[in-house]
């Protein structure tokens, strides 16, 4: 991970729940008083590399980067491409999809559970009374069929676990960068929320962060 997406999602909880304040640390990487959330994401390989350059881009200005975040792809049912516009912030990287994109990304979101929860049982884990899972993700619900979708296959999928894991994510926040929404499953309720997040604001904070570092 990232070490700016790590900071980017401390900001981004710390602004919506009221857990206090998050220290970034490892094994998880955020860690509060009574809370513990690890952060990860859940898209390709060659979009993960698309999307370190564009934060590059965002905190040094370099447009080698921008040029560089740039992609077009066709795989298992869907397409991606993006390319540069100009706008009042300067220029910047415009995505869009096609095609099932949903199915595809809820898949990755499960095998992603799947692993972080084994992870979560290993013993090299800090375990605290709230264990939070925060995955970055290409995912949109435009509907509640998908909301109720995503919240279904992840309820059979942690009752899975039931034999083989003690402990499992209270909540899994999922947080779309193509809608920029964060998506909060309560594990006990099994109820999803939706909260807008507005990433112009945590990326000036992380822009902050880096002059300083």
């Amino acid at each position: 991970m990232d070490q700016w997406e790590e900071y980017q999602a401390k900001y981004i909880l710390e602004d919506l729940f009221d857990i206090g304040v998050l220290n970034k640390v490892e094994c998880p990487d955020l860690q509060g008083s009574n809370i513990g959330i690890e952060v990860t994401k859940a898209y390709e390989q060659s979009y993960q590399k698309s999307e370190g350059e564009y934060e590059r881009y965002l905190l040094y200005g370099d447009e080698e980067h921008l040029e560089r975040a740039c992609y077009n792809e066709e795989k298992d049912g869907y397409s991606a491409e993006s390319h540069i516009e100009k706008s009042a912030f300067g220029k910047i990287r415009v995505s869009s999809f096609s095609g099932d994109l949903f199915t595809n990304r809820a898949m990755l979101i499960k095998k992603l559970i799947q692993n972080k929860t084994e992870k979560l049982n290993s013993g090299n884990y800090r375990l605290f009374s709230k264990n939070w899972l925060f995955i970055y993700s290409l995912i949109s619900l435009s509907n509640k069929e998908q909301e109720e979708r995503l919240v279904s296959d992840i309820k059979q999928l942690q009752q899975s676990f039931d034999n083989s894991a003690h402990v499992v994510f209270n909540k899994i926040l999922i947080y779309s960068i193509s809608s920029e929404e964060l998506y909060c499953v309560d594990t006990k309720r099994w109820i999803c929320t939706t909260h807008k997040v507005d990433q112009l604001k945590y990326s000036e904070k992380l822009k902050k962060l880096s002059r300083k570092s």
